[in-house]
């Protein structure tokens, strides 16, 4: 069958069927980079994000160590100012501590 075709068939059979190849290889390809895509969100979304609040959490329970120490050397009037500023960290711990809490972590 194939010698019965001339030069010129076999040649356009050649490049479409190559060019058919490349076509579905380069599908596969961008369905692969768009699962990719979808799985490192989910990293990003399920991981890091969690792990940003935890780390916010830390600081600012570490800040409030900080402040505390530093008002037991001050005045009294300093103290009242320190003690709002870590009631401030402590309502903003406990909302980024339940914001860390209702992820599926």
């Amino acid at each position: 069958m194939l010698q019965n075709l001339t030069i010129k068939s076999r040649l356009i059979f050649v490049l479409a069927l190559l060019s058919a190849f490349m076509v579905i290889i380069g599908a596969g390809g961008l369905i692969s980079l768009n699962a990719t895509n979808a799985s490192l969100k989910t990293v990003y979304d399920d991981r890091l994000v969690p792990m940003g609040q935890l780390n916010r959490v830390i600081r600012l329970v570490n800040r409030n160590q900080l402040i505390v120490a530093k008002a037991l050397t001050g005045d009294p009037a300093q103290i009242e100012r320190e003690m709002d500023a870590v009631q401030k960290n402590q309502e903003d711990a406990n909302k980024e501590w339940a914001a860390y809490q209702a992820t599926e972590l």
